[in-house]
Protein backbone atom coordinates (compact mmCIF):
# COMPACT_ATOMS: atom_id res chain seq x y z
CA UNK A 1 0.00 0.00 0.00
CA UNK A 2 1.58 3.64 -0.93
CA UNK A 3 2.09 6.22 1.52
CA UNK A 4 -0.37 9.03 1.75
CA UNK A 5 0.88 12.34 0.20
CA UNK A 6 2.40 14.16 2.78
CA UNK A 7 0.77 17.81 4.07
CA UNK A 8 2.93 20.35 3.41
CA UNK A 9 1.82 23.84 4.74
CA UNK A 10 4.56 26.54 3.28
CA UNK A 11 6.56 28.02 6.51
CA UNK A 12 6.06 24.93 8.60
CA UNK A 13 8.47 22.51 9.50
CA UNK A 14 8.89 18.47 8.16
CA UNK A 15 10.38 15.41 9.92
CA UNK A 16 11.69 13.55 6.94
CA UNK A 17 13.05 10.06 7.36
CA UNK A 18 14.86 8.14 4.95
CA UNK A 19 15.04 4.15 4.65
CA UNK A 20 16.09 1.99 2.59
CA UNK A 21 13.81 -0.50 0.45
CA UNK A 22 12.61 -3.19 3.28
CA UNK A 23 14.72 -1.17 5.26
CA UNK A 24 18.15 -2.27 3.81
CA UNK A 25 20.77 -0.17 5.04
CA UNK A 26 22.12 2.53 2.12
CA UNK A 27 25.25 3.50 3.46
CA UNK A 28 27.88 1.58 3.05
CA UNK A 29 30.96 3.23 2.35
CA UNK A 30 32.54 6.80 3.25
CA UNK A 31 31.70 7.74 -0.18
CA UNK A 32 27.70 6.97 -0.21
CA UNK A 33 27.57 9.51 2.92
CA UNK A 34 29.65 12.21 1.11
CA UNK A 35 27.88 11.40 -2.19
CA UNK A 36 24.22 11.50 -0.20
CA UNK A 37 25.15 14.98 1.63
CA UNK A 38 26.32 16.98 -1.59
CA UNK A 39 23.10 15.70 -3.27
CA UNK A 40 20.99 16.84 -0.46
CA UNK A 41 22.84 20.30 -0.26
CA UNK A 42 22.93 21.02 -3.69
CA UNK A 43 18.49 19.83 -3.28
CA UNK A 44 18.38 21.96 -0.73
CA UNK A 45 20.11 24.97 -2.54
CA UNK A 46 18.21 24.64 -5.60
CA UNK A 47 14.62 24.57 -3.60
CA UNK A 48 16.09 27.36 -0.91
CA UNK A 49 15.40 24.92 1.90
CA UNK A 50 16.59 24.95 5.32
CA UNK A 51 18.24 22.23 7.64
CA UNK A 52 17.99 22.25 11.24
CA UNK A 53 19.23 19.37 12.44
CA UNK A 54 19.95 15.81 10.38
CA UNK A 55 21.94 12.35 11.34
CA UNK A 56 22.83 9.89 8.96
CA UNK A 57 22.91 6.34 10.33
CA UNK A 58 23.24 3.03 9.34
CA UNK A 59 22.90 -0.27 11.72
CA UNK A 60 25.55 -1.92 10.30
CA UNK A 61 27.99 0.88 11.74
CA UNK A 62 26.79 0.85 15.05
CA UNK A 63 27.09 -3.25 15.30
CA UNK A 64 30.63 -2.90 14.37
CA UNK A 65 31.29 -0.56 16.79
CA UNK A 66 29.48 -2.31 19.33
CA UNK A 67 31.46 -5.60 18.69
CA UNK A 68 34.74 -3.69 18.49
CA UNK A 69 33.99 -2.16 22.22
CA UNK A 70 32.91 -5.38 23.64
CA UNK A 71 36.11 -7.25 22.95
Amino acid sequence: MARQPRIVLEGQQQHVIQRGNNRDIIFVADEDYQLYLETWTGACEQFACDVHAYVLMTLVSFKNTLVKNML
